[in-house]
């Protein structure tokens, strides 16, 4: 069992390495019968192999926050086996929850949660009855949203797999859904249009109309705005629209595209 013991010192003298540590352990607690504290640095008898991924994972994240609070920010980041969901998480590309697990949708309705590192399946959620179109976790990684060509959306506990809340509203098929950055709103786009509701009472806050081909929909780091994709059937051209989150107001149109627009994403800055 090489991961017992590792970064020991570590995580008993430095404050960001054992904050970071413990963060890692709790996103993987849903997974695991006992903390990784205990089966790593703790007397407790040994574990088995199902900790050593996670175990690895989650030194090498805290080692990565543990150089973040020494001022060294990373310019690129790689790994190797659970270095790679590290080096993912570091870069932004995934959350720490979203690390240590993966959601998927299927076209018979069915949505399923899977732990990253060993495959391993650990939920499953039932309720649409129609083709899942999209699936997304909270930025905190408690909850999961899933669009569904029912025109519904779905918002999940993550751990337990109850059905937290159901969206209904769109005069079409959802086909995509997006937390916004603080886990309070979800934004959703049907092909005529796009909507924003409240993330815990099911509550719509605004719909935004469209006219027609509206996909991708994703809210700006700062929560402020919104940026939805939108396909012109005529022509088969693409265009983005910048969005006001609260207000639905335009701010700006992005035309250039000579094709389908397949996908949006907002820097981190």
């Amino acid at each position: 069992m090489l991961f017992r013991s590792l970064g020991r010192e570590l995580y008993a003298s430095e404050p960001a390495f054992r904050a970071a540590f413990d963060r890692a352990s709790e996103a993987a607690s849903a997974h695991l019968a006992r903390p990784l504290a205990d089966v790593v640095y703790g007397a407790a008898a040994p574990a088995g192999p199902e900790y050593a991924v996670p175990a690895a994972f989650a030194v090498e994240y805290a080692l990565g926050e543990t150089w973040r609070a020494r001022g060294v920010t990373p310019a690129a980041v790689i790994g190797r086996g659970a270095g790679q969901y590290a080096a993912a998480v570091a870069a932004g590309v995934l959350s720490l929850a979203d690390g240590a697990r993966l959601a998927s949708g299927c076209h018979r309705g069915g949505v399923k949660l899977w732990d990253a590192a060993t495959g391993q399946e650990t939920l499953t959620l039932k309720g649409h009855t129609n083709f899942v179109s999209s699936v997304v976790f909270s930025p905190d990684g408690k909850r999961l949203a899933s669009s569904s060509l029912e025109g519904t959306v779905k918002v999940w506990d993550a751990r337990t797999g109850q059905e937290l809340v159901t969206f209904e509203g769109h005069t079409d098929w959802a086909i995509n859904a997006a937390f916004s950055p603080d886990g309070k709103r979800v934004a959703s786009t049907a092909r005529l249009e796009t909507k924003v509701w409240d993330a815990q009472s099911g509550r719509e806050l605004l719909t935004l109309p469209g006219t027609d081909g509206v996909s991708g929909v994703i809210f700006s780091p700062d929560g402020k705005r919104l940026a939805v994709s939108r396909n012109v059937s005529i022509g088969n051209v693409g265009e983005i629209k910048v969005l006001d989150a609260q207000t639905g107001q335009e701010l700006l149109s992005l035309k250039g595209h000579s094709a389908s627009v397949s996908s949006i994403v907002y820097s981190r800055s």
